[in-house]
């Protein structure tokens, strides 16, 4: 075989091969993809799709706007094929979890066939809102308002609220700003309607009340409003209300410090353009002597008949230290707060004086003639990991964890502890004897080893 002709054998070869086609992967097709909205309870997201080889699974991996992270579900029921229909359902208000409307769906679909190959399907997005409505929006730099009906104008109003709340509370008062922006305000037409979108079932104290807006929990850009009037005759006070909260969360609550009821919304109240009816309730408290004492304001009352006067109070205590030393220091307050502080501790840190000061100056500025409550020097609940008696009180028993003297009270429980003791030492040594006895007659009336039965105590 010549040279030449090797040459010319190889050639052809290679030539050969690269006229073969080589087999092309054609990925699944989504045909359509859609969502169903269950509200409030849940959103179903529909899938079809086809491909050239089996679709043995499908999978929705979704993000939620606030939430950040990701998640992913698959359908309950699904059937292999080559065209494929499957449902995945996302629960957003029942025991299993709680969304929001407002919160947009960053989502797309993930198809795998029977040889492994996945097909990612595109990004999509989808705004969760209560449906049958014709949804509307205006929006800023800082809020998009979300509203239906004729509410044109008090949505332009919601807009240049949030802009002069921003102004006064977050750059003027507390030295924050916000990292998620824009912020979300939805806009409901009514109370009710806005109930239907909150998370639980309506209580008592629920009914005994207003509500004229919310934050909803596990959320830092999403507020509800509706045009129900809170304290307020400014229409747009509920949401300088619940913005101002986003700002005190920036300024002042971490995984270290977390504020006091009174602070909190003491300085949204701060936020509206005018207290209002809640600081009539709290002069009239203070006229009658009935102010709230300091070591029940870490908390929202669960008395609806307090709840004006609450919010009064606390916006007269905040503007008391506001008044007193001026901005700087109460963003200060904030600040040490974050850090880790409690806020008993922060305000000696920061104001010099301790809650008990604060509450006696607090009390004489008010001009209730009430004497100063005694508070004790106790955080409230839902800060306090232990109680601690109040300085100088005097207890009838004592207990010593550093090995003093013991009561007589304990005394005669160690030693009723020391007869049962006993008692139990005795009935184990009798049972001990008694089984002896109990072993060696067994071992006497036995049967030849190589009977069948076992002696019938066994």
């Amino acid at each position: 075989m010549t040279r030449r002709f090797v040459v010319f054998v190889g050639l052809t070869l290679l030539l050969g091969l690269v006229a073969i086609p080589a087999a092309v992967r054609a990925d699944a097709t989504i045909l359509s993809s859609t969502v169903e909205n269950g509200y409030p309870k849940t959103l179903t997201f529909k899938l079809s799709a086809q491909s050239p080889r089996p679709i043995t699974e499908v999978a929705l991996r979704y993000s939620l706007s606030a939430a950040g992270g990701s998640a992913v579900s698959k359908p309950v029921d699904f059937t292999a094929g080559l065209q494929i229909s499957a449902d995945v359902v996302v629960q957003t208000n029942t025991g299993l979890g709680f969304i929001p409307v407002g919160t947009e769906f960053i989502y797309r679909w993930e198809i795998t066939t029977d040889d492994g190959a996945v097909t990612t399907g595109p990004e999509s997005r989808y705004l969760y809102l209560p449906p049958n409505q014709d949804w509307k929006s205006v929006k800023s730099d800082l809020v998009v308002v979300y509203f239906h009906g004729n509410q044109q104008a008090a949505a332009d109003a919601f807009v240049k609220a949030v802009g002069e709340t921003y102004e006064k509370i977050g750059r003027n008062l507390l030295n924050t700003s916000l990292t998620q922006l824009p912020i979300k305000a939805i806009y409901f037409s009514s109370a009710a309607e806005m109930d239907a979108a909150t998370v639980g079932g309506s209580t008592k104290f629920d009914q005994a009340v207003t509500t004229c807006g919310q934050r909803p929990a596990n959320t830092s850009d999403i507020i509800f409003l509706n045009p129900a009037r809170c304290g307020s005759s400014d229409a747009t006070d509920t949401l300088r209300h619940e913005f101002t909260h986003l700002l005190t969360k920036a300024a002042g609550e971490s995984g270290l410090g977390k504020l006091p009821a009174w602070l909190d919304e003491g300085t949204a109240v701060n936020g509206q353009t005018s207290p209002g009816n809640y600081a009539s309730a709290f002069q009239a408290g203070a006229r009658a002597n009935r102010l709230i004492p300091f070591n029940q304001m870490g908390t929202p009352p669960g008395d609806a008949n307090q709840v004006d006067l609450f919010y009064g109070q606390a916006y007269m205590m905040v503007k008391y230290l506001i008044d007193k030393a001026g901005p700087a220091k109460f963003a200060d307050y904030f600040a040490t707060i974050k850090k880790g502080a409690r806020f008993d501790q922060a305000l000696g840190q920061v104001y010099g004086f301790d809650i008990q000061t604060f509450e006696h100056e607090f009390i004489v500025s008010s001009g209730s003639t009430a004497p100063p409550k005694a508070t004790p020097t106790s955080l409230p609940r839902e800060t306090q990991p232990t109680a601690k008696p109040a300085s100088g009180s005097v207890s009838n028993s004592t207990t010593d964890t550093g090995g003093g003297n013991l009561s007589r009270s304990t005394l005669a429980m160690l030693g009723i502890a020391v007869v049962f003791m006993l008692v139990a030492v005795f009935f184990f040594l009798l049972h001990l004897q008694v089984a002896g006895k109990r072993r060696a007659a067994a071992v006497h009336d036995a049967p030849p080893a190589d009977d069948w039965r076992r002696p019938p105590y066994q």
